[in-house]
């Protein structure tokens, strides 16, 4: 007699190469075949989806029925750019024999540096004290909260005066898809 043979998952969305900016509206698509049963009805598929950051993931799609569905980027959570999103197709054919495939899409990243007029002051980034000028990368639209408070430095006061993108002392930025500078400006308000 023949042996039943696994079915050939193979995802079709996201594509090979495919990348994410936070905000992004990921579709998925998948489909499978199978020797004995051919195409498999999206009932035989199940997709998911994880965030990968370092040597950890997180769930991000639960498992959910059929071979298609989108997803939404967060723009606000993980700042690492350390990170990129795993998609995985599973289909059981009708003797019950499973094969899962795996696509994964990777960040669209950029730097910014965190600068302030007088120079070497102190700001905030995502509420931690930086010393400037700093820069950081990360995943294009993610949220960042900036911050400038008013501060004392080499025997002077320094009062938060503007910063360069119009923002309030704290503010939050998507981060920009090309590399960008943010300076805040201080007044000198004495001794």
């Amino acid at each position: 007699s023949a042996t039943n043979q696994a079915p050939v998952a193979s995802i079709i969305g996201p594509a090979t190469g495919a990348t994410f900016k936070a905000g992004d509206t990921v579709s998925f698509t998948g489909s499978a075949t199978d020797a004995e049963d051919g195409p498999l009805a999206a009932a035989r598929l199940s997709w998911w989806a994880e965030l990968h950051h370092d040597a950890h993931a997180h769930p991000f799609q639960p498992e959910t029925a059929g071979g298609s569905g989108s997803v939404t980027i967060p723009t606000r959570g993980e700042t690492s750019d350390a990170i990129f999103y795993r998609f995985h197709l599973r289909a059981s054919d009708s003797a019950g024999l499973v094969s899962e495939v795996t696509r994964d899409i990777a960040p669209q990243k950029a730097q910014f540096t965190l600068t302030t007029t007088p120079a070497g002051l102190a700001l905030t980034l995502d509420g931690q004290p930086m010393t400037t000028p700093s820069t950081a990368t990360g995943v294009v639209g993610i949220e960042r909260d900036l911050g400038a408070a008013e501060q004392n430095f080499n025997g002077r006061r320094y009062r938060f005066a503007s910063w360069n993108d119009g923002g309030a002392a704290t503010h939050t930025i998507a981060t920009p898809a090309a590399n960008t500078t943010y300076t805040a400006t201080f007044t000198d308000i004495g001794a």
